[in-house]
């Protein structure tokens, strides 16, 4: 196929005055012909009216052309594992590379003024949103023009949650403190969740890097074993969950040890007690007999005994109850 002639332009009419023997040299605007090949030809009218002509075949290209090598399209970046290079290829057709630059989503985050035609700027994705971001590398040649190239990747920045609670551990009361651990920033996390039993009991809504905690009424379940989760979602969907197993228990225990179940008493008896304290601190520790009030030990240790006086009292059955209380107002006795 023959290449298309030269269109849209035309050289000015020289007089033999412009012309000289030897060399002799004109200027064209290759850009007004588009790219491709071309057919050049010079053609010269004697004073007689005979012509000669002279053609010449050439490609027109682009004065310009660069080319993003790495990464490929859609690749995912690892925001953890640092600075990115975003290596390029350069190809000046009317001059040489003067300046390239790398720009994330339009805003300028890296630029090189080194003449080489190859080779690579850098980008941290630290602090990046998750999920697709543009890089464009734009080079600008001695002639000013300017050409540049792009490529849509992904960072990705995983999370990670770690719960503090020793598998199997005991716990109690109406404020259980579950610590746990974040790994990641916490505006990737989209939603935090809290669940017993894989059922959501509650919204994580301040988070922080590094240590968290949360507080859960433990007393809303049966005892026994059960299953705590924290579990994350990130901006773009991605779940990241933590479990640990705990047994719920009471959160406070209370045994008459002394005297034994109808026991014939007289004189004055030591009514002796053990109480274990799950959550909180034991406070007061109470004797009654037939529900009134006879003794009364405060701050309470968790083996001791409280005094009963039979003198004063009705000859016959009589029920002694130990009334064990916590600083947070946890009740237990023996019945």
């Amino acid at each position: 196929m023959s290449p298309a002639p030269s269109s849209g332009w035309r050289a000015a009419h020289r007089r033999d005055s412009d012309l000289r023997g030897g060399a002799n040299a004109l200027t064209w605007d290759a850009e007004a012909t588009g790219l491709g090949l071309r057919q050049l030809e010079i053609r010269l009218t004697d004073t007689t009216g005979a012509q000669q002509t002279a053609t010449r075949v050439v490609s027109v290209v682009e004065p310009l052309r660069v080319t993003i090598t790495a990464p490929a399209p859609n690749a995912l970046l690892d925001a953890t594992q640092g600075a990115v290079e975003v290596a390029y290829t350069a190809e000046a057709n009317a001059g040489f590379v003067q300046r390239v630059a790398l720009l994330v989503d339009g805003a300028e985050v890296d630029h090189s003024v080194a003449l080489d035609s190859t080779g690579a700027l850098t980008w941290d994705p630290a602090d990046a949103a998750l999920g697709a971001h543009t890089l464009v590398v734009s080079v600008t040649d001695s002639n000013g023009y300017r050409a540049s190239d792009a490529v849509t990747i992904a960072v990705t920045r995983p999370l990670r949650v770690a719960l503090g609670l020793s598998p199997g551990a005991r716990v109690a009361g109406a404020a259980v403190e579950v610590p746990f651990t974040l790994t990641g920033r916490p505006a990737d996390v989209r939603q935090a969740v809290f669940l017993v039993d894989d059922r959501r009991v509650a919204a994580i809504t301040a988070l922080q890097r590094g240590a968290n905690a949360l507080t859960w009424d433990a007393t809303t379940v049966e005892l026994g074993p059960h299953t705590l989760e924290v579990r994350l979602t990130d901006t773009l969907g991605n779940e990241y969950s933590a479990t640990a197993p705990v047994v719920v228990v009471e959160p406070l225990r209370v045994a008459i040890t002394a005297p034994a179940p109808n026991t014939t008493a007289s004189g004055v008896v030591d009514v002796a007690y053990e109480v274990a304290v799950n959550a909180g601190t034991l406070a007061r520790v109470v004797l009654l007999v037939d529900g009134a009030l006879v003794d009364v030990a405060e701050g309470g240790e968790l083996a001791g005994a409280l005094i009963w006086d039979t003198a004063a009292a009705p000859l016959g059955a009589r029920t002694l109850a130990v009334l064990a209380t916590t600083d947070r107002g946890t009740r237990r006795r023996p019945r």
